[in-house]
């Protein structure tokens, strides 16, 4: 998949699905997928943070 993405890149034809999202929740669920009993991963923010983005492709990134 990823090198498919690197191939879509090359030819200027990789998509990304803009929308609002909070950047703040998406770190959240990463860290929760990435934890584990030993290792626990925190995110602290205070508040949302809302951006413009793709957010399969800013999970893929966060859980990479």
């Amino acid at each position: 998949s990823e090198l498919l993405d690197i191939a879509r890149l090359d030819h200027g034809v990789f998509r990304l699905d803009l929308q609002p999202m909070d950047l703040a929740a998406a770190a959240s669920n990463a860290a929760r997928t990435l934890s584990t009993p030993d290792h626990e991963v925190c995110v602290h923010a205070s508040e949302e943070v809302i951006v413009n983005a793709d957010p399969a492709r800013v999970a893929q990134c966060l859980e990479t």
